[in-house]
C-alpha cells in the first residue's frame, strides 16, 4: 500500500466506518488533547463548509501521527482555538500545518529566545552559593 504524503492516509484502503477510526486514533492522546480536538473540530465543523466530514477530520488525524510531542499538538490546537482562526475560515489543513511547523522550528526558535533574552540564573546564583570557578 502507498501512503500520501500529504495527509497520511494508506492509499488503496477502503474505509467505510470514519467515526470508528476517529474514535481509535484520538485514543492515543491523553484527556486533555482529545477536548482540544474536539473543540477544534467541532469549530472547523461549523464554521468551515468545506472541512465539514469525518474524513477530513479522519485524514488530519492521520496527519498528526507524524508528530512526536503531545505537547506540540496541543500548543498548536491551543493558539488556533484562541486566536479564532475557524472563524476566519481556516480548516483542517491549516491547523496541521501550523503543528507541523512548530514541530520542525522548535529547536531554532528556542535558540532565538535565548538569544534575545538570555537565560534564567542557575539554582545555586539564587540561593546566594558561589560559584567553584570565581
Amino acid at each position: 500500500m502507498n501512503k500520501c504524503p500529504a495527509c497520511g492516509f494508506y492509499l488503496g484502503k477502503k474505509i467505510l466506518n470514519y467515526s470508528k477510526e476517529i474514535m481509535s486514533l484520538s485514543k492515543e492522546y491523553s484527556q486533555l488533547t482529545r477536548q482540544l480536538l474536539r473543540k477544534a473540530s467541532s469549530q472547523i465543523m461549523g464554521n468551515v463548509s468545506s472541512d465539514n466530514s469525518q474524513q477530513k477530520y479522519f485524514f488530519f488525524l492521520q496527519g498528526l501521527k507524524a508528530v512526536e510531542s503531545e505537547n506540540i499538538i496541543r500548543w498548536g490546537l491551543n493558539k488556533f482555538i484562541y486566536d479564532g482562526c475557524a472563524l476566519k475560515g481556516k480548516g483542517f489543513n491549516y491547523l496541521k500545518q501550523m503543528i507541523f511547523n512548530e514541530n520542525s522550528n522548535r529547536d531554532k526558535k528556542l535558540e532565538n529566545e535565548y538569544k534575545m533574552g538570555g537565560r534564567s540564573p542557575s539554582y545555586n546564583l539564587l540561593k546566594g552559593e558561589k560559584d567553584a570557578k570565581d
